[in-house]
């Protein structure tokens, strides 16, 4: 026998002579287990989930980085201006790379400054107005005209700078722009000063004009003699629309209409019917006049405008059923 045997023997008699001297416990009533229980990390809580990207979300950041790249690459200024171009579609999205944008205002080139303040107009309207405001005492009138269209991507209230611009400048395209933008934003607070800018304006930019003043009736009615004066303007389309808006407005005065009988004999059939249907508006009286009819060839056009065109009681015609009323 090996020497750790007694000693193993003495063991076992211990455990033996120890468990002998134990209470029993009742058959039915189950030893008490006390199991160490440890929760697991929540995964949710410890690590953030990874915000869920679409599909085009994905496309747009991916598009940015790629303008981002090509406008520190890119010195074509063609190729910088379709760049800008693609900056000002992904608006809000492209604001990563804002402060590009923004360098790209004070290039040497115009066509890039312009398309680059345009941009900034869509992807930061908040904080566009100062570029903007620069932008339109430009030296070149693209740059300009792209600072008015700006104005009204990002629907800038105050116009008073619009107007004013609209009413010193000399090329079309940026009075059209203006007053676009006015016509668009614009409430009657500004009417006199849009009536008081039409003398001074292209015929292109008098129509948004003439439309911004005829949607606010109300307040244009005292600047009507403003409006008389487009009747004589070389532009076709422009007399037919001061001429219907003599009518919309209800002007009853002499000069208003001595300009409508002239409009009956109009060369443009439009204004020949602007001016009839004004006439017949503010008469209640159609004279069986047919605006149609060529005045150099139709009898009874030239005979109305023959009728008309001697009427000395303009008082009579000048005041509707509701009492005299003039401007």
């Amino acid at each position: 026998m090996s020497r750790t045997t007694p000693t193993i023997l003495g063991l076992a008699a211990v455990l033996l002579l120890s468990s002998c001297g134990k209470k029993s416990e009742p058959a039915d009533v189950k030893p008490e287990v006390k199991t160490l229980t440890t929760t697991a990390p929540d995964k949710a809580e410890s690590t953030p989930a990874a915000p869920v990207v679409s599909r085009e979300d994905a496309k747009r950041r991916k598009m940015v980085e790629l303008l981002r790249t090509r406008l520190a690459e890119v010195k074509d200024e063609i190729e910088r201006a379709e760049v800008l171009g693609h900056a000002k579609d992904l608006a809000g999205a492209a604001k990563p790379i804002l402060d590009l944008v923004v360098a790209a205002a004070k290039d040497k080139d115009p066509m890039v400054r312009g398309a680059a303040v345009e941009a900034i107009a869509a992807i930061d309207p908040e904080g566009a107005r100062a570029h903007l405001e620069t932008a339109l005492k430009d030296g070149d009138a693209e740059v300009r005209t792209k600072a008015a269209e700006g104005w009204l991507l990002a629907k800038l209230k105050d116009l008073a700078p619009l107007i004013a611009l609209a009413k010193e400048e000399i090329d079309p395209r940026v009075q059209v722009a203006a007053l676009l933008a006015v016509e668009k934003l614009g409430d009657a607070s500004l009417v006199a000063k849009v009536a008081g800018t039409l003398a001074s304006l292209d015929p292109l930019a008098a129509k948004p004009a003439l439309r911004f003043l005829i949607a606010n009736k109300a307040a244009a009615i005292p600047h009507a003699d403003k409006i008389l004066d487009l009747l004589t303007w070389r532009d076709s389309e422009l007399r037919g629309l001061a001429a219907a808006a003599i009518g919309t407005l209800e002007v009853r005065s002499k000069p208003a209409f001595e300009g409508l009988i002239r409009g009956l004999a109009d060369d443009a059939e439009g204004v020949r019917k602007a001016a009839f249907e004004s006439l017949k508006a503010l008469t209640g009286n159609n004279f069986e006049y047919d605006p149609g009819a060529r005045p150099g060839v139709a009898p009874k056009a030239e005979a109305l405008i023959r009728a008309l065109s001697v009427i000395a009681d303009f008082d009579r015609l000048a005041a509707p059923a509701g009492g005299p009323r003039g401007w």
